[in-house]
């Protein structure tokens, strides 16, 4: 987040607003039978130290 929001400054940008957010659902389709729990469990402690570059999604919005 710190290099794109450096980006984003460079390039002109005046406001960058970054979110991160799981959707541990989504995650189901692909984790093998018996580890559905591992995608909640892995987004708790993600979000509990509040590190975007654990978490899966991340999305900004900036204005120029």
């Amino acid at each position: 987040m710190r290099t794109l929001r450096r980006q984003m400054d460079a390039a002109g940008f005046r406001w960058v607003d970054f979110r991160c957010y799981d959707e541990t659902a989504r995650y189901d389709w692909y984790l093998p039978d018996g580890l559905h729990w591992v995608a909640p469990a892995y987004t708790r402690p993600a979000y509990g130290i509040v590190r975007g570059c654990l978490m899966g999604h991340l999305s900004l919005r900036a204005v120029k």
